[in-house]
């Protein structure tokens, strides 16, 4: 049945009311529903996260349940979540903006329902942030039932790997010089890539 229902921004400001709930049961059940339901404006996307994150604030043993809410969202609303992306992992195109920590569950939520919509929208990545490449990867391998592969991402991932091996003990400057050659070459070949960083080392 909620596969059929279409949400309004006014209809989900009165059911997103019940993720203040004290029962964990019926919290999860609305976690189920907007899984399978669909939300049909960018404001009523933002206002389904938000009220998921304050979820997360208030009842923190919901983890799981909002991240695998927060998955079924990504995969069904790509061209939403494409544009609230920058919103969402407050990107900037010009200024530097500061890199969020991984390990926060909050964050961790915006990035699975981020990488969950890459999959149907692929140009999305190129709003992401330096930061958000590096932390797929860690993602991809601690969370795998819930970060899909990415072919764009995980091709990036072994070439981060590779060059970190060519350059064990390399320092900041350099790193972040690597990261920035990553983020210029996207649409390259990596073996391209790895090949003419290969020349530059020597």
């Amino acid at each position: 049945v909620s596969a059929t229902i279409h949400f309004r921004e006014d209809q989900l400001e009165t059911v997103l009311g019940v993720l203040q709930e004290s029962s964990q049961e019926i919290r999860e059940a609305l976690h189920d529903l907007l899984s399978t339901c669909h939300i049909v404006s960018m404001i009523g996307l933002r206002l389904a996260v938000h009220a998921l994150l304050d979820n997360l604030r208030k009842y923190p043993s919901d983890c799981q349940s909002i991240w695998k809410c927060l998955q079924n969202l990504g995969n069904s609303h790509s061209y939403l979540v494409s544009s609230l992306a920058p919103e969402l992992l407050s990107a900037h195109p010009y200024l530097m903006t500061k890199e969020p920590d991984v390990n926060d569950p909050a964050y961790v939520c915006i990035l699975i329902l981020v990488f969950n919509a890459v999959g149907m929208s692929p140009t999305m990545t190129s709003l992401f942030p330096p930061y958000v490449f590096h932390h797929y990867t860690y993602l991809h391998d601690s969370i795998p039932h819930l970060i899909p592969t990415i072919k764009g991402l995980v091709s990036r991932k072994a070439l981060t790997k590779s060059m970190e091996e060519l350059l064990p003990s390399s320092g900041s400057y350099v790193r972040q010089l690597l990261s920035h050659v990553l983020n210029s070459t996207q649409s390259h070949d990596s073996s391209v890539t790895m090949e003419t960083l290969k020349q530059c080392i020597r």
